[in-house]
């Protein structure tokens, strides 16, 4: 069986369409969802973590500071955070 160019050309431009088709179908659904307010209590925990990150990395830069003005070899640090 042999397909012409145009004929896979349509094909695919069909399948795209019901793709696309289907994933408006579906995203109504999840918007409406995504519209609530996290709670104050979550939002309370997320300011807390972010400000135990900021201090970290504010006793990072001074220990950086403090070896290099001891003149120590240490290599530097690597800030890499996970939450």
């Amino acid at each position: 069986m042999k397909v012409s160019p145009q004929e896979a050309w349509s094909t695919t431009a069909v399948v795209r369409a019901a793709l696309a088709l289907a994933c408006l179908a579906v995203a109504p659904n999840t918007t409406t969802a995504q519209a609530d307010r996290p709670a104050e209590e979550m939002l309370r925990t997320l300011q807390e973590r972010g400000r135990q990150i900021a201090l970290y990395l504010q006793a990072v830069d001074r220990t950086a500071d403090l070896l290099k003005t001891q003149g120590s070899g240490a290599p530097p640090s690597d800030r890499t955070v996970v939450a």
